[in-house]
């Protein structure tokens, strides 16, 4: 079971490992199946905390999670508390450099 952590003074609740997306797409892993493959295997280690930013990949990053959150369900099944105890965050930093 992973223990989470309040993320600031939002009171979202976080896993203490993030998955950075930065290089899902044309920076790095360029298969939309394998970035949802990395995904999947970090929701189902306990991650609930996704770092993106419309930049990366010039937003193909951002499209890739997107689509492999919608393709999986895993973002909207998590009922109150979460499958594995909390929500999932998504963390977007516009024009992230």
């Amino acid at each position: 079971m992973t223990e989470f952590r309040v993320l600031g003074r939002t009171g979202l609740k976080v896993s203490p490992l993030c998955l950075g997306a930065m290089m899902f797409g044309g920076w790095g892993e360029q298969s939309a199946d394998e970035s949802a493959r990395i995904i999947d295997r970090a929701l189902d280690a306990g991650i609930n905390f996704i770092d993106t930013a419309d930049v990366y990949s010039q937003g193909q990053s951002e499209e890739y999670v997107g689509q492999a959150l919608a393709k999986n369900g895993r973002r909207d099944d998590r009922p109150a508390g979460g499958a594995c105890g909390e929500s999932m965050t998504l963390a977007h930093r516009h024009g992230a450099s």
